[in-house]
């Protein structure tokens, strides 16, 4: 089951970039929630359902200037969770101060869909939620 929570990640993300929300709420369940940090654009919020992950993200990406995401890997945690590494860049609306940093999701599935998404910029932190070490 593992390899197949992968690949629904991997669906996920691709569906994002391609800017095909549909496509990536096919493996997101009704009821998900999103969590972002606290020091997150919405941070410190928690979004239920498609509709909140549609929110979430159209209020992340709402407060760039030329926002860019770069999915670099995918960590198979074990059971139901699935570590995604990511970087992201981008330039923040309001303030014009320039980004380029590390990111970090991790999610959990249940019976084939993604129920949580955890985000975190720091990889020591994702690490030790996902239950691993550096």
């Amino acid at each position: 089951m593992s390899q197949e929570n992968v690949e629904i990640v991997q669906a996920i993300y691709d569906g994002w970039q391609r800017g095909d929300l549909e496509a990536s709420f096919r493996h997101i369940a009704e009821e998900a929630e999103f969590i972002a940090p606290p020091d997150l654009t919405g941070g410190g919020r928690s979004f239920r359902g498609q509709d909140g992950f549609s929110e979430s993200l159209t209020e992340w990406i709402g407060g760039w200037d030329h926002y860019h995401f770069e999915l670099s890997g995918l960590i198979d945690c074990e059971g139901e969770l699935v570590l995604a590494e990511g970087r992201q860049r981008g330039r923040g609306k309001s303030s014009g101060v320039e980004v380029d940093e590390p990111i970090y999701g991790l999610w959990t599935l249940k019976d084939g869909q993604a129920v949580q998404h955890r985000v975190f910029r720091n990889r020591s932190q994702a690490l030790e939620a996902a239950g691993l070490s550096e």
